[in-house]
């Protein structure tokens, strides 16, 4: 079979595995690009989320 491993084709659908052996669960990159601005902008007020989202839609 030339089918490509189950992590390869879910990365080539822009999703990220949770696991590099049989995979279960797997979490879009947009999400995770969300995820890593918001811990960039992470304040202990209500504007870091606010912020993050405005950006993250802006691109």
């Amino acid at each position: 079979c030339k089918c490509l491993p189950a992590p390869q084709q879910l990365i080539k659908h822009r999703l990220f595995p949770c696991a590099l052996v049989f995979p279960k669960l797997a979490v879009e990159l947009d999400m995770l690009e969300f995820a890593a601005g918001l811990f960039v902008n992470l304040a202990p007020n209500e504007m870091a989320w606010a912020a993050t989202l405005t950006e993250f839609l802006s691109t």
